[in-house]
């Protein structure tokens, strides 16, 4: 009975010690295994998840634009208090590509990323051809400018907003407004006064729409 017992107890000894040894030596495989899963799934490599996920990114992005819409220009430029309603939400989805993906020597990678906008009629409460009733930017760009400038100068201001019959006050669409578009009168401001009027494009995000130069590290 003696000797069974110390048997039995050798046998525990030994097989604890070779899950102990075992044990002691997976501790260093596992976290290099690990380790080595961590890095292959993270770094921006073609052919792994991440790489596509971040060349291709799927979690929507969408930009939502709210305006004003003067009611009562007439009554406004004479005086009276402004009245305004909020018209809202005009949505448009960010979709982003990069291109020209270079994979260099020293772990990092150069891209362009080209980022543009499609309007979603879904989430918008009317087409982006909407218009409504704000103050007329490019005028007051031109009157601030030339207020404290020669006379000659103010003159010339003056002449251009007669000629084209600009107002306080004018209608635009959510799509202008927001991407931008060709004024006639800063047109011909920029001809004469290229110095001081370096663009005819009126617009919050006008321009926006380019190609980015990137450079990253892989991980």
């Amino acid at each position: 009975m003696t000797v069974s017992c110390n048997k039995t107890g050798v046998t525990c000894m030994v097989v604890g010690v070779m899950l102990a040894v075992i044990g002691f030596i997976s501790i260093p495989v596992f976290q290099w295994f690990i380790r080595r899963e961590i890095i292959k799934n993270i770094i921006l490599q073609n052919g792994t998840q991440l790489y596509t996920m971040w060349r291709h990114p799927t979690i929507p992005i969408h930009l939502q634009f709210f305006v004003f819409d003067l009611t009562n220009p007439y009554e406004t430029s004479h005086g009276a208090k402004p009245a305004f309603i909020q018209k809202g939400p005009y949505t448009y989805r960010e979709v982003v590509h990069k291109i020209a993906i270079q994979q260099n020597d020293n772990d990092t990678v150069t891209y362009r990323q080209v980022k543009t906008y499609q309007f979603v009629r879904d989430l918008s409460v009317g087409p982006e051809n909407d218009t409504f009733t704000t103050i007329n930017i490019p005028v007051v760009v031109v009157a601030a400018f030339v207020r404290f400038q020669p006379a000659a100068v103010k003159d010339i201001a003056s002449n251009l907003l007669e000629i084209f019959k600009e107002d306080l006050f004018y209608s635009i669409s959510i799509r202008e407004i927001v991407w931008g578009y060709h004024d006639q009168m800063l047109k011909v401001a920029k001809y004469f006064l290229p110095g001081w009027f370096y663009t005819d494009t009126v617009g919050f995000l006008a321009g926006v729409r380019q190609q980015l130069f990137l450079h990253v590290p892989l991980w």
